[in-house]
Formats: structure tokens, C-alpha cells, sequence
């Protein structure tokens, strides 16, 4: 704890692999039982709860793998799940093997079933995939895998990994690219390749900019704590700001991807003529006046099939422009890197609380956005658009490419608890939630909470005080958040299988 505090790094890491060896002794000796365990982790949890700030993230990571390619999930695992319960922080991620045992699968959803927001699940073989395969990182190393605040991917004990420096908001870059270039275009695809060079030079413009900062970082806050507790700087010689980790990433968050989906696929059917008789000066100018006036080409934006739902011509054209956005972020290379290790940019959607933000600096987009709205809070639809329940939601996210999203892609899925009334109906959850991994999906948020107390909560604070709900890439409690994030948490689908 001392040495977390002096390095001012929070991050738990993956307890209930580096205790375990030590709590089979205790218990094996009679030092200790599962009972003291619960009660000396649940105390650690709480202390973090009340010493996180709102919004605030810190994170444990369990489960998962051994070195030697074995299932890492035993006692403390289940403790972990059963001592984050009622709790907001610390974020607490379940490393999910396609081997994971029963019992953990049932601690899991009995605590998402109980409106717990903990454990969040990941996709254990598509990350050490992604790891070895894209990030050339040693397998024994790539097992050791954890993340930090929200989700963003750190091998422990041996990465610096920024986050918060790195937000390319996608529409933003839409924006510009419909003012620049709309009027010149006279079909959808000389539009689309004008955005794609756009994204292109935009990242290149980013690498340079965030380049620039790490090298001012590196020079100027070397940051001697974090240097001697972190593996590789003192071997290299260079300060944990300046490369000296053995593994140096950074988590280039991509904002809005769903919303600028949602704006490409309109402007589609509008160069296909499916929006009416509008000219492009006429579309430009209904944007301008955020649609007054134009109530009627509003409508039929509104209306346009969204991110979400199925449409295999929509999902077809998310994956070719994420899996274009995945590459060129994957080509990146960081300033701050060692003799050993190349610094590598990560693509990552972990979008905290900036979903709020993000939007309010851009105007109104074809999709039926309005002048300032949020934009979506996950790699999933925009809040209240998709109709047809979780797995048309699952199937819109697996289309974007999670494969090259190394640095997570957060979908924050919201169930009914009546999805969970019988013994079936869990058993049902779970294989809806294995068949996401299997197919790709990286990381899942899943919030079960009834709408009508959600309701209650943002009418009569003071009812729900305990309540807690998802977010971006991390939990909290619902009162606490400000009444525009409340509001757009309420708009959320509520989900039946």
C-alpha cells in the first residue's frame, strides 16, 4: 500500500493470483480462513471505494491463465467477486477462459443478477491473441495482462501505458469532413474516401502531437518512484516516463464511432435518394440550423436504420471503417520507447465519462443528432436507438473488428433481471455471453437494474442512494452523477432474451 501510495499508482493488479500462494499457506497451516480473507479483501475494497474520488478508477484484475497455458482461477477469485458486491470501485475484470469453471460463471452472474456492476467480463484468449500476435509480447508475459483505470491494458509491473492524453473524437473528424468536402462530392463513396484520408491524416497529426508531450513528460518528470518499482528502468537506465518500462503502450481512445457510423449510413440513403428531394446545400443547411425548419428531413434521419440493430449493409460498412481506423492507430509509434521494446499506440474504446463531452463541441449530424448531444457511451449504439434486444446489439459490435481493438472495446450491455428468474433463464445469459466471446467480442459491462427505480433515483435522489449503474468503462453511483449523464444512462434499452 505504502508503495502504491508514494507512486501514486492505485492498481491493485491480478490479486488473486499473487496472494494465492501465501493465503494456501496460511490456510493450510491454520494461519487463516476463507472467512478472514473475505473480511481483510473486503476491507482493502472499501478503502478504495471511499478513497477514489467521483468519477474515479482504480482496478483489480482476476482470473485468466498460468504461464504455462493453465486456468489461473481458485479460491481468492470467488472471494473477489463475493467482496466487490455494493460496491462502485474498484472496477474488478473477470479474465474469462472458454475453461472457466462453473462456479466462477455462477459468483459472476449472481452479482451482475443483484445489480452488482462487478465483475466486468473479458475475452482471455482474444487478448493474449491480440498480445503475442499484434504487440509481440512473450506469452509469459502476456499472461500477466491487467488493467488500469477504467481498462486500459498494462502488463503488470512492467508498462506505462497513457490514456487520457489520446481522445479522437470520430465525429469531430466527421464534422470537418462534411464542411470541407460535402459539397463536392457527388456520390457517397467520393465522400467516404475524403473521410478515410481525413481519419488517416488525423492520427498521423495525433502521433506527432502526443509524441511531442511524452518526449516533454520523459524530460521533465521522470517520475523516480514509479522507476524503481517498475521493471525495466533501472536495467535500461531511462526513467518510467522517458521508455524505461519494459513495455511502453499507449490507449488511443476512439470517441463516437457508433455516431459516426450512424452519420456515413445516412448520408448513404441520401446519395441513394431515400431521404427525399433535398439537394446537398439543402442537407448542409438543415445541419447548420440544428434541423429547425427541416423538421421533416429530422424525421427521416431519425429514422434511418442505426448502429445496433441489423442491418448487414450497416454492419458491413462499421467494420470496414473501424477495421481502416484499428489499422492506421496500429501503425502508430510512440516517442517513448527502450532499446527492447517499440513503443505501440493501441486502439481503445474506454470512453469514461467523455461520451458526455464528446458531443458537446459538435454540431447537429445527419444521423438526427442534435447541436451538443452525447454521443454513444460504448462501442455499442447510441443510447435509445437499437430495438431488437442483445444479440442484434452483440452482432452490430462484433462487426466493428474487436480483433485489432487491443486496448479493450467496451460494450456496456443492459439486461432485465427477469433474464435471470429461473435456473434456464441464466443458463440462457451465460451462452449469450460465451457466444459474444466466441465470436470475437472483447470485453463486456453488464448493468441489470429495473427502470422504474432508475426513474425513482433521478426523481427522488434521496430513494436510491446505493444505487449503482455502469458508465463508461467504470461504475458509480447513480445520484452522484451529473442530471445530463443520469439522463442519458436512463435512455438505455432495457433488454429481454
Amino acid at each position: 500500500s505504502m508503495a502504491m501510495g508514494l507512486s501514486g499508482n492505485f492498481e491493485p493488479g491480478r490479486i488473486d493470483r499473487y496472494l494465492w500462494s501465501f493465503y494456501a499457506r496460511d490456510l493450510a497451516e491454520g494461519k487463516t480462513s476463507a472467512q478472514e480473507a473475505y473480511r481483510l479483501l473486503r476491507a482493502m475494497f472499501v478503502d478504495i471505494n471511499e478513497a477514489i474520488g467521483h468519477p474515479g478508477v482504480t482496478h483489480v484484475t482476476i482470473g485468466g491463465t498460468n504461464a504455462d497455458g493453465s486456468p489461473c482461477y481458485n479460491d481468492l477469485t470467488l472471494i473477489c467477486i463475493r467482496a466487490i458486491a455494493g460496491l462502485r470501485t474498484p472496477n474488478v475484470s473477470l479474465r474469462v477462459r472458454q475453461d472457466m469453471p462453473d462456479e466462477v460463471w455462477e459468483a459472476a452472474l449472481e452479482n451482475i443478477r443483484e445489480g452488482c456492476t462487478h465483475p466486468a467480463l473479458v475475452n482471455e484468449e482474444l487478448f493474449l491473441r491480440q498480445l503475442t500476435r499484434d504487440y509481440q509480447v512473450p506469452y509469459a508475459d502476456a499472461v500477466n495482462y491487467v488493467f488500469g483505470g477504467c481498462s486500459e491494458v498494462l502488463i503488470q509491473g512492467k508498462t506505462m501505458c497513457d490514456s487520457t492524453w489520446v481522445q479522437y473524437n470520430m465525429l469531430d473528424i466527421f464534422e470537418n469532413t462534411l464542411y470541407n468536402h460535402f459539397l463536392d462530392c457527388d456520390s457517397f463513396q467520393q465522400f467516404y474516401e475524403k473521410f478515410r484520408e481525413d481519419v488517416a491524416l488525423t492520427l498521423r497529426d495525433l502521433e506527432r502531437d502526443i509524441n511531442n508531450r511524452q518526449l516533454a513528460e520523459g524530460v521533465h518528470r521522470p517520475c523516480l518512484m514509479k522507476s524503481l518499482l517498475v521493471d525495466g528502468c533501472i536495467e535500461n537506465g531511462r526513467s518510467f516516463t522517458a521508455g524505461g518500462a519494459v513495455y511502453n503502450f499507449d490507449a488511443t481512445n476512439l470517441y463516437a464511432g457508433s455516431n459516426t457510423i450512424n452519420s456515413l449510413y445516412t448520408l448513404k440513403r441520401f446519395y441513394e435518394g431515400k431521404l427525399g428531394d433535398y439537394t446537398r446545400e439543402e442537407f448542409l443547411s438543415a445541419l447548420i440550423a440544428d434541423f429547425a425548419g427541416y423538421e421533416d428531413l429530422f424525421a427521416k434521419c431519425r429514422n434511418v436504420t442505426k448502429f445496433g440493430n441489423y442491418d448487414p449493409d450497416l454492419n458491413a460498412l462499421a467494420k470496414e471503417l473501424m477495421t481502416h481506423t484499428f489499422d492506421r492507430v496500429m501503425e502508430l509509434r510512440c516517442w517513448r520507447r527502450n532499446d527492447g521494446y517499440v513503443g505501440r499506440y493501441m486502439p481503445t474504446i474506454v470512453l469514461w465519462v467523455d461520451w458526455m463531452s464528446s458531443g458537446a463541441r459538435v454540431g447537429a449530424t445527419p444521423d438526427g443528432r442534435r447541436l451538443g448531444e452525447a454521443t454513444a457511451d460504448s462501442c455499442g449504439p447510441m443510447q435509445g436507438t437499437d430495438r431488437e434486444g442483445p444479440t442484434s446489439v452483440m452482432g452490430a459490435a462484433l462487426s466493428l473488428g474487436q480483433e485489432k481493438c487491443a486496448g479493450t472495446c467496451v460494450l456496456n450491455l443492459r439486461l432485465d433481471r427477469a433474464n435471470f428468474r429461473t435456473e434456464e433463464s441464466t443458463r440462457k445469459v451465460r451462452q449469450l455471453l460465451e457466444v459474444y466471446f466466441r465470436q470475437g467480442g472483447s470485453q463486456l459491462q453488464v448493468n441489470v437494474v429495473d427502470p422504474k427505480v432508475l426513474r425513482e433515483a433521478y426523481e427522488d435522489p434521496s430513494k436510491h442512494r446505493d444505487l449503482i449503474v455502469r458508465v463508461g468503462g467504470f461504475s458509480d453511483n447513480f445520484v452522484l452523477l451529473d442530471r445530463a449523464m443520469q439522463a442519458e444512462i436512463l435512455k438505455r434499452t432495457e433488454h429481454s432474451i
